[in-house]
């Protein structure tokens, strides 16, 4: 799963800079009660040389256990997290063809379905310009932000390019400006009467000003769908995600403090403490977790696109 949508739903100020962060579920780890800010230094180690730098770090491994626990409540009530994902090509390269280099050209991938979940993967973009090109500009538009990505390239051959693009809305443009390019002959089409390729997505060119159905102008993309679960924990961190990682991230801060191997009276005196407390926390911990997963079957109604509802019952597995 994608984290983007998560950061910043627990912050951890910095109270020696007098800093103020708003966290999006309102929760700030150094609003604990067992969190002694005074003392929280006595807990720092090797790794994490301060005890601000470890309390970053326990938000960090809720917020990777929030999506693993997440899961798990899924599969205990009998609800499959589907994510048979598999790479779509959007054309074939062709030398017979000339493209102008006049305006921006290239392809808009469309996302099949309306899922919120679903997101559109663009793993690689192959490019085959027909001169060499040392500062061109590939431009992503999506959902009306554009982002750049400045590539060199060598003409008369296919050039290649990681991309890792995680698309935010039902589509994208990815387009060149300026290139002349050989032709790309778009595969992955949407067909008669509305038929599609396949359940992730479908291809189509952009001349510049509107689609066109198979030419794209020189580029290729390499795509997958999956399916970002995070969207559902973001789309509730107020009501309950936000508590939850709050939480979670306080658990892993009274562990820290009891494995904790530095000789100092904080560390010393405080473990029967902080083990009750950790008892304690992972109890309310679980106990949120029945609350939440009784709004579950609501939540997904609308995206079923990446889930299976098998059965309808209510277990906790966390």
């Amino acid at each position: 799963m994608s984290q983007i949508c998560l950061e910043g739903i627990v912050s951890v100020r910095d109270v020696c800079a007098e800093q103020f962060i708003n966290s999006s579920s309102g929760y700030d780890l150094m609003d604990a009660p067992e969190i002694d800010i005074v003392r929280i230094n006595d807990i720092a180690n090797a790794e994490y040389n301060t005890g601000l730098k470890i309390l970053k770090n326990c938000v960090r491994l809720a917020l990777r256990d929030i999506e693993t626990d997440f899961i798990s409540v899924l599969s205990a009530n009998e609800i499959s997290a589907t994510n048979n994902s598999y790479d779509v090509i959007t054309g074939n390269f062709s030398a017979h063809n000339i493209n102008i280099a006049s305006g921006q050209k290239g392809i808009v991938i469309h996302k099949q379905g309306n899922s919120g979940v679903k997101k559109i993967r663009i793993k690689k973009i192959r490019i085959y310009p027909v001169n060499d090109h040392s500062s061109a500009q590939l431009k992503f538009i999506d959902s009306g932000k554009e982002s750049v990505l400045n590539i060199a390239l060598i003409g008369g051959k296919v050039n290649e390019f990681a991309t890792d693009y995680f698309v935010e809305g039902n589509d994208v443009k990815i387009l060149l400006e300026g290139v002349q390019t050989y032709s790309s002959e778009l595969t992955c089409l949407l067909g008669c009467n509305g038929s599609i390729p396949n359940d992730c997505g479908y291809v189509k060119g952009w001349n510049g000003s509107s689609e066109t159905q198979r030419e794209g102008f020189g580029i290729n993309a390499v795509f997958s769908c999956e399916c970002d679960y995070s969207q559902i924990l973001c789309q509730q961190s107020k009501n309950f995600v936000g508590l939850l990682i709050w939480l979670k991230s306080r658990i892993y801060a009274l562990e820290e403090r009891i494995n904790s191997s530095r000789i100092n009276p904080f560390i010393i005196y405080g473990q029967e403490d902080a083990k009750s407390q950790r008892i304690e926390l992972l109890n309310e911990y679980n106990s949120k977790w029945n609350v939440f997963i009784e709004t579950i079957p609501n939540l997904i109604t609308k995206n079923d696109d990446c889930f299976v509802c098998n059965k309808s019952k209510i277990v906790t597995n966390v």
